[in-house]
């Protein structure tokens, strides 16, 4: 099993101190693997924050991010009745094992809009926003913090953001992070994986769809019963986060 590639990129995400956690991955693979009564089959060659090794029929996935990875586990075992996540079997610290989506390839395109507004309406409808560590303001500032370490000026971004929360009223437990790579085209339609849940508007989980297909936000905001302008608006500040005013 060759976890090189994970190395380099757990590295860039954590820094010189995820060397550590790796050079102890492999034991704490096969101490797993014997324990579950998993056949370790080679890691997915993508994650920025955790490793995802194939075993057999499912996945185990590790990360050095203890309680976020317990809280993926929760907001994922809240999502089931949706149908629209994979299945959570085994977890401990720092480790799950979860249902393999099979066949399942990443969307790599926007879906269509009434597609992506059913994926939505179905999380939402069976998630209890009380159970989200942080609300959209507090994920954002976490966001805006590591940009703004990067030499970027986010004030126009902040504000907005301000002023959109402040004028939500319809919170939900929202994934957080519904990029195209967290999204798959699997056997019950559209799935999705690693949520970065927080509790807010509805229309926050459309940032990263209006980004990639901003002629389609209209078609998306009627599909989901959404204020279109919100939409626009929430596009905007991770607009002005790539590219500041």
């Amino acid at each position: 099993m060759n976890l090189d590639p994970a190395r380099a990129r757990m590295a860039r995400r954590f820094g010189p101190e995820a060397h550590a956690w790796m050079d102890a991955l492999p034991a704490r693979i096969t101490e797993l693997a014997e324990r579950w009564g998993l056949k370790v089959g080679e890691p997915y060659p993508t994650g920025n924050s955790s490793v995802a090794v194939r075993c057999d029929d499912v996945v185990l996935k590790l990360s050095p991010q203890v309680d976020f990875l317990a809280e993926q586990v929760r907001v994922l075992r809240m999502y089931e009745p949706s149908g629209r996540v994979p299945k959570v079997f085994q977890h401990e610290d720092g480790a799950m094992v979860m249902e393999i989506i099979e066949p399942g390839t990443f969307v790599t395109e926007a879906p269509p809009p009434a597609e992506f507004a059913a994926l939505m309406a179905d999380l939402h409808a069976v998630g209890d926003p009380a159970i989200a560590e942080r609300d959209i303001r507090t994920a954002l500032e976490e966001f805006f913090v590591r940009v703004e370490n990067r030499g970027v000026d986010i004030g126009s971004a902040r504000q907005l953001r301000d002023e959109l929360v402040a004028t939500q009223d319809d919170v939900v437990l929202l994934h957080g992070d519904l990029h195209f790579n967290n999204i798959l085209a699997g056997p019950r339609g559209l799935m999705v994986i690693d949520p970065k849940a927080c509790a807010g508007d509805r229309a926050f989980d459309t940032i990263d769809y209006a980004m990639a297909a901003p002629d389609r936000v209209r078609e998306l905001a009627d599909a989901a019963s959404l204020d279109v302008d919100r939409i626009v608006a929430w596009r905007q500040v991770l607009h002005w986060v790539d590219s500041p005013p």
